[in-house]
């Protein structure tokens, strides 16, 4: 069995209200993570010399962060909820999805606009 994580053991406020949580606490874990869609292989992929690619590849990421990385392959995210909020995670999980995305871009988007126009 493994033992409680400390972080939502003790967090008393709701990550998607902000308030104090008084009554029943949900516990919310999220994992994204790479999704393998299989690997085909050919005899001619083995009789190649994929050691000069793999070099390539090492040296490519040679100054990329560990964290990076490891993020990219798989993230996890630890909430703590209150009732109501954990009842509407429950009802929709992806419902903010495509608002928090559209923000995203279209702040990216404000900031190459502004990069233009200072050149």
């Amino acid at each position: 069995m493994s033992r409680p994580d400390p972080v939502l053991r003790t967090s008393k406020k709701c990550a998607g209200c902000g308030k104090k949580i008084t009554s029943n606490r949900y516990a919310l874990k999220i994992v994204c993570y790479a999704a393998y869609d299989g690997l085909e292989i050919r005899p001619e992929d083995l009789s190649e010399d994929l050691s000069a690619q793999i070099d390539r590849q090492i040296r490519s990421l040679k100054n990329v962060p560990a964290r990076r990385l490891c993020d990219e392959v798989v993230k996890y995210w630890k909430y703590s909820l209150c009732s109501a909020c954990a009842a509407k995670y429950r009802r929709s999980p992806l419902k903010g999805l495509k608002k928090t995305v559209s923000k995203k871009i279209s702040t990216v988007r404000r900031k190459k606009s502004a990069h233009k126009n200072t050149k």
